[in-house]
Parts: C-alpha cells; sequence; structure tokens
C-alpha cells in the first residue's frame, strides 16, 4: 500500500522502496587516477543503508459533528475522549478550535458544571470575536447566565454586550426580545 513506501536518495536518484527490500547505497567516493602502472586498491566493501520502517502517520483529528453526535446520545466518556484527542491534534485554524470550545462547554453543560461552561463560551467570544463561534459563544453565555445567576455574571450585559457587537447578528431578534422581557 502507500503506507508501506519509502524514498531515500541513492546514488543521486530517488528509488522506491517498498516494505521487505533494502537500499545499500555505496557512498565512498570514485578513485583517483592512477598515478603509476599499479592496480587500484578494490574499494571497501559498501555499509548497507539504515532503512527504517515510516513513521505511522498521526492520528486523524476528530470532527467537531462525531463528537457532538456522543454528547446527543448520553456518551459524555466518549465524547471527552474524542475531545481530548481533537485537542491533541495539530490543527491552527480559529474556527475549529473556537468550535471545540464549545463542544467542550456543552459537555461541561451535560454534566452540570455551568461554571466552566459559561467560561469556555465567554473565552470563545473574547479570543475569536470576529467568527460565528465568537458571536454564538457570546449568546450562549447570556442565555446560561440568565439560567444560572448564581454564577455571578450579568446576563442581561451580555445580552447587551451581544446586541452592541453583532446589531445584525442571528440571534439578534432573541437577544432584543429576552432583554425587553427583563426590563418589565
Amino acid at each position: 500500500g502507500q503506507g508501506d513506501m519509502l524514498y531515500m536518495a541513492g546514488g543521486g536518484r530517488i528509488t522506491r522502496l517498498t516494505a521487505g527490500q533494502s537500499l545499500v547505497v555505496d557512498a565512498s567516493p570514485a578513485p583517483p587516477p592512477a598515478v603509476v602502472a599499479t592496480p587500484p586498491a578494490p574499494a571497501p566493501e559498501p555499509e548497507p543503508a539504515i532503512v527504517s520502517e515510516p513513521a505511522p502517520p498521526a492520528p486523524e483529528a476528530p470532527k467537531v459533528s462525531e463528537i457532538r453526535q456522543r454528547l446527543r446520545r448520553g456518551e459524555l466518556s466518549a465524547a471527552k475522549a474524542l475531545l481530548k484527542r481533537a485537542r491533541a491534534a495539530p490543527r491552527n485554524n480559529a474556527e475549529y478550535l473556537a468550535e471545540l470550545t464549545i463542544v467542550e462547554a456543552e459537555l461541561l453543560t451535560l454534566e452540570r458544571n455551568h461554571r466552566g461552561a459559561l467560561r469556555n463560551y465567554l473565552s470563545v467570544a473574547r479570543r475569536y470575536p470576529a467568527t460565528p463561534q465568537g458571536e454564538t459563544s457570546l449568546m450562549a453565555a447570556a442565555q446560561l447566565a440568565l439560567d444560572h445567576p448564581e454564577l455571578g455574571e450579568d446576563g442581561a450585559k451580555l445580552l447587551d454586550r451581544y446586541l452592541a457587537k453583532y446589531p445584525r447578528g442571528r440571534f439578534a431578534d432573541d437577544a432584543a426580545r429576552l432583554r425587553k422581557a427583563l426590563q418589565r
């Protein structure tokens, strides 16, 4: 298969090896031209090149949808394990990292760790304000703060912050309606 191939430079060319084959590279320089009529000394026996198995490919990061599916099924331990794998994968995409933090907030909410969930939502809103996840997180933080006043975060102020930052946002109507209901 494709993963069994190892490419090595040998003698100025690329040689394709498959599992079980080895490559012997003659790295000795060509002998200098003879000055006397004696035959040149035989070239030393070449050392065989060290051929190792290719490193296994890094495991692919789990998809956010896969983690959410586990959450919907109530498989919190499996979701937590996938989330840990996803965080360990080398990804620098802001939207992906923001989405992972939101999924972790959803997991924390299901575990009834509302303080941790609120912290995650506020972190995404602060770190990734220009992403759709930043907008979603600010609204989620406002709703969580309204539902759990014991957390000490002012949900009304978070709604005001949402409306100031995203006046035409996806949740602007909901935020305005909630804010109005709080003023009654």
